[in-house]
């Protein structure tokens, strides 16, 4: 599904950890389809540029977890993939931390 001009206007006026949630919800979403994807393929599916999500991506990995919706998420690493032009690039997925138990 493709994004509008609006859309990417609307993103570009964002801050980084706007942008950062942005990403991480499209990452989100796209893992219900898929179990690991490469920056191209999630930039495909949000319409995007790869340098986008590339930089959104690294940034997740250098904080260690993005909130969303109150539930913490980490990049995991998922090997190497084709991207949709034959090329090999790193796979991730975002995945939600453990819920710790409560003691009280």
């Amino acid at each position: 599904k493709g994004v509008a001009d609006t859309s990417r206007e609307a993103y570009r006026s964002l801050g980084v950890a706007a942008s950062v949630e942005l990403v991480a919800k499209a990452a989100i979403e796209l893992a219900k389809s898929t179990s690991a994807f490469t920056d191209v393929e999630l930039a495909k599916h949000m319409n995007m540029q790869p340098a986008i999500i590339s930089a959104r991506r690294n940034d997740i990995e250098k904080a260690g977890v993005v909130v969303i919706d109150k539930v913490p998420y980490r990049c995991q690493s998922m090997g190497r993939k084709k991207n949709p032009s034959g090329k090999s690039a790193n796979a991730w997925r975002l995945v939600a931390e453990a819920k710790q138990a409560e003691l009280f």
